[in-house]
């Protein structure tokens, strides 16, 4: 890939309206946008909680920065080609899948003492590792070993450039979050997903 062509737009309305306008395959109905803004628009004001959004706590900010950034790493590709073939794990009796449900791992392995919070042992994460990790109720989280992968990438950009903590890559850029996007970009490869 071209890294001099590859960049991050500044606004994030800058870059949408990019998409929507060179957009072939997809578009956006204008007649549609009312009725779903109404209903998101409710939601958001009836407040957020953790089911919403679905990040857990490792304990720490470091911890909790690391953990979002490890999670973010794997949060791709749930499809499977029959809803009854979907990867999901148990939380409380009810079967959840895609990014909350791996959330849902992250956080049961961080409260049951599993570091995945910490670079240096997420460096060494194997695939069998991450088959207790992302155990579910079905078949298993598709693409394991591209996620592990990803993750192990992520360990070791970490441990190279910012002693192990996504606390100082937000620090060093200033905790812009252009800067951030553009920075990840340029130095994970597995991040690079371009419109």
């Amino acid at each position: 890939m071209d890294l001099a062509a590859l960049s991050v737009p500044g606004a994030v309305l800058e870059g949408a309206r990019f998409v929507a306008t060179a957009a072939r395959d997809v578009r956006i109905r204008d007649d549609a946008l009312a009725g779903i803004a109404g209903p998101i628009d409710a939601r958001l004001a009836a407040g957020i909680d953790d089911v919403d959004v679905a990040f857990g706590s490792a304990g720490t900010l470091a911890r909790d920065v690391n953990l979002i950034m490890f999670e973010t790493a794997c949060n791709f590709c749930f499809w499977s080609e029959r809803p009854e073939d979907a990867w999901q794990v148990d939380v409380g009796g009810t079967a959840v899948g895609g990014w909350y449900g791996l959330a849902a791992c992250f956080n049961s392995a961080a409260s049951g003492g599993m570091p995945v919070w910490d670079a240096e042992w997420m460096a060494r994460l194997t695939v069998g590792r991450a088959h207790r990790l992302f155990a579910g109720i079905g078949p298993p989280i598709p693409l394991l070993e591209q996620r592990v992968n990803n993750i192990v990438e992520v360990a070791n950009y970490l441990l190279q450039h910012h002693h192990g903590q996504a606390l100082d890559l937000l620090t060093t850029v200033g905790f812009s979050a252009p800067e951030i996007a553009a920075t990840i970009v340029r130095e994970l490869p597995s991040f690079r997903d371009g419109a």
